[in-house]
């Protein structure tokens, strides 16, 4: 049996919820004006509402925090990439300065004391369940080198010209762009950094079918010395 008025919002809540029909029916007996009973229903009424609005509302500011981190990551992990790669293709232009105009972006900063980017060696392929493939690759940087991207460049088929594909932050690149039926493509792969190219490396990825019918891929050239990697299927 409660014999205070509770302080915490909870505590007075189920105080209310339990005494409210109490006081409004037995008002007499407890030295209670009639009009005092209804003030007190119309009270707690509006109290249990505005509870239950604010908590409400902070549900939804939660869920509204936790979808603007979500855009913001998705966001800015995006734009990273996008500026990356308007980058990279620049540095690959007669005039860079002109991309770099008219994307309203700022040029690469000049060139470092720093070396410049590694090799890209140890090509490893991985075939993903969506028909995408991951590519790896490792690449040994200069000391104190740090903001070192890739360009990739893509081949299809075992002679023509490579078209830009993508530029990736770490040392691996999805292509999910590899045209339905083709049976070799070619990547070039070149680090990056400030205005710098490291060495191209370039490698072969051949698709093909195994006896139980199961799709293949493999690497089978890399002029930088990547070895040969058998399928290997991507979780």
């Amino acid at each position: 049996m409660t014999t205070t008025s509770p302080n915490r919002i909870d505590a007075l809540l189920q105080f209310g919820r339990e005494h409210q029909p109490i006081f409004s029916a037995s008002s007499a007996q407890l030295g209670m004006s009639a009009g005092t009973a209804a003030s007190y229903k119309t009270a707690f009424d509006a109290f249990d509402v505005a509870v239950a609005a604010a908590a409400k509302a902070r549900n939804e500011a939660k869920r509204a925090t936790e979808a603007q981190n979500d855009a913001l990551q998705a966001f800015r992990s995006l734009n990273g990439d996008v500026v990356r790669q308007i980058r990279s293709f620049a540095q690959l232009q007669a005039n860079p300065n002109a991309t770099y105009l008219l994307a309203q972006i700022d040029p690469v900063a000049p060139p470092s004391h720093v070396g410049p980017p590694g090799a890209c060696t140890d090509f490893k392929v991985f075939l993903n369940s969506d028909g995408s493939i991951r590519l790896t690759w490792k690449s040994k940087n200069p000391a104190n080198a740090s903001g070192t991207g890739y360009a990739v460049r893509r081949r299809n088929g075992a002679t023509g010209a490579f078209v830009f594909v993508g530029t990736s932050g770490k040392k691996e690149f999805i292509d999910r762009t590899i045209p339905a039926g083709v049976s070799t493509v070619v990547y070039e792969v070149q680090g990056q950094r400030s205005g710098i190219n490291g060495p191209v490396a370039q490698f072969t990825v051949q698709f093909g079918t195994a006896g139980n019918g199961q799709a293949t891929v493999n690497i089978t050239d890399g002029q930088t010395g990547g070895d040969a990697a058998p399928l290997q299927i991507a979780a």
